[in-house]
């Protein structure tokens, strides 16, 4: 059982670099059926930060592509980003991307977590501080 799992929490990952890289190459006008993020480059306000969905943001689709930001001089370190819906951990993000996909979303209030994991392993704190960033958001699609 736990190999199954293991398999699909893996399928899942490679599917999810797929698509997001498949919405970016044809360039927003996809029409893959999910809602992409439009936003412009800004500065952030913090090393690794949720740009949209933005708090309390209604959003009409159970499928959206999330645009998160990454400090420079974080995306040359070994890494990658937890992702976390409602409590619980989907997956691994790249810290080199700016997207990621999030799908099977529920009707109502969602909370997004992404924790920046340095290095190989999966620690989420460096010097006892974790570089995180949250929202909630709310899907209606009815």
């Amino acid at each position: 059982m736990r190999k199954v799992f293991k398999l699909v929490m893996l399928t899942s990952f490679f599917i999810t670099v797929i698509l997001v890289n498949q919405s970016r190459a044809v360039s927003h006008g996809h029409g893959m059926g999910h809602v992409v993020a439009q936003s412009d480059k800004k500065e952030l306000k913090k090393a690794l930060e949720i740009l949209w969905p933005k708090k309390g943001e209604v959003v009409t689709a159970k499928e959206i592509e999330v645009k998160i930001g990454v400090a420079e001089e974080l995306k040359d370190m070994v890494g990658h980003i937890h992702v976390y819906l409602n409590g619980k951990r989907l997956d691994h993000a790249s810290i080199k991307e700016d997207a990621l996909l999030l799908w099977d979303l529920k009707e109502g209030e969602n909370k997004l977590e992404i924790v920046l994991s340095k290095g190989e392993a999966h620690g989420e704190d460096a010097a006892g501080k974790k570089i995180k960033d949250s929202v909630t958001f709310v899907v209606k699609t009815k």
